[in-house]
């Protein structure tokens, strides 16, 4: 009878834990989104440098894009909140780009499922990736629940105006990349 109990509350630790997990994948998503403003503000942290490879195996590190407005984007091609957020921030970068505003996708998946993703969705901004490492990074940057998606907004001086889990809107991300530019 006492095996029984314990396998009972085991399978109901292990919903409750699933059903955890599910909630935090989807933070915010449904609901348009996290905001800048009600995002984990890290001000003026400045950005922890790292290098990962892009999708042709060259290294990039992020002191390539220092002086420009950086979006820092931690997804997956897995992850539904990240693949909803993604048209969006294509549609950021065409508009600001040229006034110096760049996105950082670090995809924390195989090479080849994030190749086949970016080319059929058309993502216009780099994109590096790794496993471990790439969570590493994430996690440098503030996503200590390992959450995704996730993203750190930097100023020109590289500094991290916000981060926070959860999808992005095209609306908060245009506001808060407009108020730094």
């Amino acid at each position: 009878m006492n095996n029984r109990f314990l396998g009972y509350a085991i399978l109901i630790a292990l919903l409750a834990g699933g059903g955890i997990f599910l909630l935090l994948q989807s933070s915010g998503s449904d609901v348009g989104g996290v905001s800048p403003e009600a995002a984990d503000v890290v001000a003026d942290a400045h950005r922890p440098d790292f290098s990962l490879p892009d999708l042709d195996g060259r290294m990039r590190s992020i002191s390539e894009w220092d002086g420009k407005v950086v979006l820092v984007n931690f997804w997956a091609t897995w992850c539904p909140p990240c693949r909803r957020e993604i048209p969006g921030f294509i549609e950021v970068r065409n508009a600001y780009a040229d006034q110096g505003f760049e996105i950082i996708g670090v995809a924390i998946d195989q090479p080849d499922k994030i190749r086949s993703f970016v080319d059929s969705i058309g993502i216009n901004y780099p994109v590096l990736y790794g496993q471990a490492d790439a969570n590493q990074v994430a996690v440098d940057y503030g996503d200590t629940m390992n959450t995704l998606p996730y993203s750190a907004l930097l100023d020109r001086e590289g500094n991290i105006r916000f981060s926070g889990a959860g999808g992005l809107t095209r609306e908060s991300l245009e506001k808060a990349v407009k108020s730094l530019l």
